[in-house]
């Protein structure tokens, strides 16, 4: 009930209330102004994290701590305690019920596991992109492992790097073997060197 959503459809059924039988005013208008005040006092909240620019303590990373007594002493009482805004990494925007609301999140959220479901055409691949934008934004590295074997999305990652310049620093490792049998040139024995990669980012300086 403590929605906008709830509030609007709240207030359209007490104004059809009232202009069907006038006398309900005398009954709506007062829930209507304690509903609308109770609204006004609830923490307003993104839906994951508030961007840091917002420069405001942000509900969504309210927590229980032990209270202290002289800043020191512990007590019995718990107090809530709240973060900063801390978003940092925009996702994108929410759909349903409240489409259109910032998508953010914070350094935190980065460093855990994302579990990520969709079909086919989802959109899984471009979400990754979103992150791997954000963070050539932020002046910042990253390792992308793509197991999809498709040559637009290293081209995607090549012209995000170009746009801010930072080509110099992407470097492309591709484990496709153009059709070739590795196991089948060993059984021709085949003398020529074999290609090899390597996963060590450091291997070459």
């Amino acid at each position: 009930m403590l929605s906008p959503g709830g509030l609007a459809l709240g207030m359209t059924g007490a104004v059809i209330a009232g202009v069907v039988w006038p006398v309900t005013l005398w009954l709506t208008l007062p829930v209507m102004m304690f509903w609308a005040s109770a609204m006004l006092m609830e923490p307003w909240q993104m839906p994951m994290r508030m961007p840091t620019d917002m420069d405001r303590l942000d509900p969504s990373t309210q927590r229980q701590v032990p209270g202290k007594l002289f800043g020191f002493l512990p007590v019995t009482v718990m107090r809530i305690a709240m973060g900063k805004a801390a978003g940092i990494l925009y996702l994108g925007y929410l759909r349903g019920r409240d489409a259109g609301r910032e998508l953010w999140l914070s350094m935190d959220d980065m460093t855990r596991h994302i579990l990520m479901f969709g079909t086919t055409g989802a959109g899984k691949t471009e979400t990754l992109l979103g992150y791997v934008l954000n963070q050539l934004a932020l002046g910042k590295g990253l390792i992308y492992s793509d197991a999809k074997a498709q040559n637009d999305v290293a081209l995607a990652i090549a012209s995000m790097a170009r746009r801010f310049g930072r080509e110099d620093d992407l470097r492309m490792m591709n484990f496709i073997t153009g059709g070739r049998s590795r196991a089948q040139e060993l059984l021709e024995d085949v003398k020529n060197r074999p290609q090899t990669n390597t996963v060590n980012a450091f291997g070459i300086a």
